[in-house]
């Protein structure tokens, strides 16, 4: 368990540290290597109960987030910061990563305990500079897909939601 929990902790300064040398601009060698980095990225954002992630969750800790949530908070972090300054590099990427933050969130939403707040918020920001951007309406321009994002208000129906994101 410690070694797999060292594992997590060396990931997530990885994941830091592949944010600051992408901050500025995409280096060459992660824009010609991007589907290698991103396919890691998405694994971990993706990375559920099984994988050995089971050993790692403390059932008793409901206030601080785990090895496996603090990479994914960092992971999302990374993908907001692709979406927002890299969108025609990180475009064949997107979709799966938001299907991957979206999931992370309902899942969260469902066990509702505070050592999730920091993955929901990322995953949440990463979101939002996905669909602030008209580039990305396609992948939530289905009613389908707005409806399982956005539960509909007893007085908001799909159609008033899918006219509030075409602005």
């Amino acid at each position: 368990k410690a070694t797999l929990a060292a594992t997590f902790t060396a990931l997530r300064l990885m994941a830091r540290i592949f944010y600051s040398l992408n901050w500025q601009t995409i280096p060459e060698f992660f824009e010609d290597n991007m589907a290698l980095w991103m396919d890691e990225f998405h694994r971990f954002l993706s990375y559920g109960g099984g994988g050995g992630a089971h050993l790692l969750a403390d059932p008793l800790e409901e206030d601080e987030p785990g090895p496996v949530e603090r990479l994914q908070v960092a992971i999302a972090q990374n993908a907001a910061l692709y979406a927002d300054k890299y969108e025609e590099e990180f475009q064949p990427q997107l979709q799966r990563f938001v299907q991957a933050a979206w999931t992370l969130c309902v899942d969260a939403s469902k066990r509702n305990l505070p050592k999730f707040d920091a993955l929901v918020t990322a995953s949440m920001r990463f979101l939002t500079s996905v669909v602030s951007k008209k580039w990305h309406l396609d992948l939530f321009r289905d009613a389908g897909t707005l409806t399982h994002l956005v539960p509909p208000l007893p007085a908001v129906t799909t159609t008033s939601q899918s006219a509030m994101l075409t602005g």
